[in-house]
């Protein structure tokens, strides 16, 4: 991924550079031990068929100068915490999933994952915050 944090202590959410290119977030940053990265793919559909969550996400050793980086600086508690989210609520490399949202090219893709995530990953921050 490479969004240079080689502590493992920041979630990034990458977004490729072209219009219409692919998303995911890198949770843990460039730790080899304790990064992993999720991305959303349309299983060969793009209308009316479960998105397909992938962990690990195959762009995750792309150029990184095709894509942008957003970078939170987070704990390794806000980490497990959003890892665990994404678990609760998504089915992980399951090719028959019933729980993950259609893919529909224009409003539910790879980038609307990513930012259902980051919005999770914003209400986890606020609340770890305010204890």
């Amino acid at each position: 991924m490479n969004g240079k944090d080689p502590m493992g202590t920041d979630v990034f959410f990458v977004q490729n550079k072209e219009s219409g290119g692919h998303a995911w977030v890198g949770i843990g940053g460039d730790a080899p031990k304790n990064s992993s990265t999720y991305g959303a793919w349309p299983m060969g559909h793009l209308f009316g068929h479960p998105e397909f969550i992938q962990h690990e996400d195959p762009h995750k050793n792309d150029d990184p100068d095709d894509y942008t980086f957003k970078r939170y600086k987070t704990t390794l508690a806000e980490e497990t915490k959003l890892d665990e989210w994404i678990k609760k609520n998504y089915d992980i490399n399951d090719t028959n999933s019933k729980k993950n949202p259609n893919y529909n090219f224009g409003w539910e893709d790879c980038r609307s994952f990513s930012h259902r995530v980051e919005a999770e990953l914003e209400k986890i921050m606020e609340k770890d915050q305010k204890q």
